[in-house]
């Protein structure tokens, strides 16, 4: 596992995101507040390889692909 967090917060737009543009955001807990209603917050984990397009993401049951990272990802 690449790394493991647990989420804290759903922002108010984050699942309207979703829904409409197949889009999820995920920051850790540090996020600029201007960006807080778009975004899935999470604890911050330790990141044991960079986080890459093609990765499989699992939330509870679900798993996802990863189809994008931004550049401050893996820093």
């Amino acid at each position: 596992m690449k790394y493991r967090v647990t989420f804290t917060a759903i922002g108010d737009f984050a699942l309207q995101l979703l829904q409409t543009r197949g889009s999820l955001i995920i920051f850790d807990k540090d996020v600029h507040y201007s960006y807080g209603d778009v975004v899935v917050s999470h604890t911050k984990g330790t990141l044991n390889a960079d986080i890459c397009a093609g990765d499989r993401l699992t939330i509870a049951e679900h798993t996802y692909t990863v189809s994008g990272v931004g550049a401050e990802a893996n820093a």
